[in-house]
């Protein structure tokens, strides 16, 4: 759950960095930024972040995957581990790549502000819910592991904010003397 724990801090660091650069802003008379503006910004190259730390994980011999039967191809021994199973970690960075594709085309296009963070924030619920199918987990509530009962409501709740970007249309200018101004 470490991860989720970092996810809710740069969104706090986010938020804290964004209002106390308002200020500064209002003061010299330039426009406001916003979350979703640096939002957009911060999770372009996530994905690359993401599946370099998942191969630490897996060099670490760290979040091992479930047991599996020794005749797949993909099974290991991990030395941490009894039994062949699931490389796991290596399966989630490859999840987390499939998504760097999809986020440089939606950034390209230059969408409304959020439309590009809130659609990573949506992704990473669906690869991390794929990605727990495979992972040995500590806790688990029915059919479900802790990691997907963090991860299935951020599928929702990225839709739901995704739409709302979307549907709003607002797109900030992107000119190099607001990128300038920010600080960026």
């Amino acid at each position: 759950m470490g991860f989720f724990g970092g996810l809710i801090g740069v969104i706090v660091a986010i938020a804290v960095f964004v209002a106390r650069r308002n200020r500064e802003r209002v003061a010299k008379g330039l426009q406001k930024l916003t979350f979703n503006v640096l939002a957009d910004e911060a999770v372009v190259m996530l994905p690359i972040g993401l599946a370099l730390t998942r191969v630490v994980n897996f060099i670490n011999d760290e979040l091992v995957g479930n047991i599996c039967n020794p005749d797949r191809p993909w099974c290991i021994k991990f030395p941490s581990a009894d039994g062949y199973r699931h490389p796991s970690q290596i399966f989630e960075g490859i999840l987390d790549l499939l998504v760097l594709p999809v986020l440089l085309i939606v950034y390209r296009k230059r969408p409304p502000d959020g439309v590009v963070g809130w659609t990573w924030f949506t992704l990473y619920g669906v690869t991390r819910s794929l990605a727990e199918i495979w992972r040995q987990t500590d806790l688990a509530v029915g059919p479900l592991t802790g990691g997907q009962l963090i991860a299935l409501p951020m599928i929702v709740i990225g839709g739901i904010f995704l739409y709302r970007a979307a549907r709003r249309g607002v797109r900030t200018d992107g000119s190099t003397q607001a990128a300038t101004s920010a600080g960026l």
